[in-house]
């Protein structure tokens, strides 16, 4: 078997087995299974393509995923900023102003480092890889005009890994940040004891609310028959966001997660009376716990808290399972950083199809992304030593 790149369209010959034989812990969005999940589920216009490497003997050394995928440059910007009114007025006269179709390696419903490598590949055998990669993803982007390719996502320790990208004229520019709990508690009540009294006193009315409403909150490990009517609570929550708005999901996902991950991916039901009011899509990596997307009912939030009851079910569920991580995922900041969590920076690199335009498309990335002035809120009351 030759060594070097090929690239197809679909996972359904690739030996699953050899795929995720070379894959590091926690890289469950890297997996065989969760690929063919996206691939299987109707996510905007994604074309999907697969990236593999083998060294000179044929062993599989690297493989990722990229897709085709129109997105706006001002996506992260904030409905708030008065340069959305001017874009927004623009757009009557010009739909496609500001809008890309570009090439992406990672993701589009989840954050992680994008390309699965071999343990032991050497700095060089890297940059081969990764500049194979970049001409793969190169021919994908002129088949499909595109005019912008991305690789994401990079914690800040990680972004020396991908220095042949910076040789290769990509600008590392930030995403909007993750933000990460570290779990250090045996039950809820403990929890709560660690908060200092002012945030405590902020979460008691909402559990004491959602306790007067009757609301249940049930972990399921088969959702999929709930698909439909997760994907209209997620629909009532996406078309409420202010700060992003990109990944358009249906009840195929739902659907396709539940039948490939297996005990991978649960969920838990907020429940009143019969109805389905909320819920958590979860992903349960080997150390990181992922609360992966969330719907709720407006009609009964009052009532019953359910945003905040869906948050605190985060923390309960992180500490039933014992994972010392959790991935809370982007926006919302702040509720997020007052249950506890701190926020982790990340970049991703980008390079225009005309090179020399680059770094003013980076610098208009840069100005359109939001970034949050702290790093976490002082909400516990002894700090963890480590």
């Amino acid at each position: 078997m030759k060594g070097g790149a090929m690239v197809v369209d679909s996972l359904d010959r690739v030996d699953g087995a050899e795929w995720d034989s070379i894959l590091l812990p926690n890289r469950l969005a890297q997996s065989h299974r969760f690929h063919r999940a996206l691939a299987a589920s109707k996510i905007n216009d994604c074309d999907y393509r697969y990236f593999r490497y083998r060294d000179a003997g044929g062993r599989l050394i690297a493989h990722c995923a990229f897709y085709a995928i129109s997105t706006p440059l001002d996506l992260f910007l904030p409905r708030s900023n008065p340069a959305t009114r001017v874009l927004t007025g623009v757009r009557w006269l010009y739909p496609r102003f500001l809008r890309f179709q570009m090439v992406e390696c990672g993701s589009p419903t989840t954050l992680g480092y994008p390309v699965a490598f071999r343990a032991g590949v050497v700095a060089e055998q890297r940059r081969d890889i990764w500049h194979a990669l970049i001409r793969s993803m190169e021919s994908f982007a002129a088949e499909k005009k595109a005019d912008l390719l991305v690789v994401r996502d990079f914690r800040e320790d990680e972004r020396p890994t991908a220095a042949p990208l910076v040789e290769q004229g990509f600008a590392c520019v930030p995403n909007l940040e993750n933000t990460v709990l570290r779990m250090r508690w045996a039950t809820f009540d403990e929890y709560l004891g660690s908060l200092r009294a002012h945030y405590r006193r902020q979460v008691r009315p909402n559990l004491a609310r959602a306790k007067r409403a009757g609301l249940r909150i049930v972990r399921v490990r088969e959702f999929a028959p709930m698909a439909a009517e997760m994907a209209r609570l997620w629909r009532l929550t996406h078309l409420r966001s202010t700060a992003y708005q990109r990944e358009v999901l249906g009840p195929d996902y739902f659907e396709n997660l539940a039948a490939r991950l297996g005990d991978r991916t649960f969920a838990t039901l907020l429940r009143l009376g019969s109805r389905l009011v909320g819920f958590t899509l979860y992903l349960l990596d080997d150390t990181v716990l992922v609360p992966s997307y969330i719907g709720i009912d407006y009609a009964y939030n009052d009532e019953a808290a359910l945003v905040f009851n869906a948050y605190y079910d985060w923390v309960r569920t992180g500490i039933d399972l014992g994972v010392p991580v959790m991935s809370l995922g982007i926006t919302t900041y702040e509720s997020k950083l007052r249950l506890g969590a701190e926020i982790e920076r990340l970049g991703i690199f980008i390079r225009y199809r005309r090179p020399s335009l680059t770094p003013a498309l980076a610098a208009a990335y840069r100005w359109m992304t939001p970034r949050q002035s702290r790093a976490r809120h002082n909400v516990f009351a002894v700090r963890p030593t480590a």
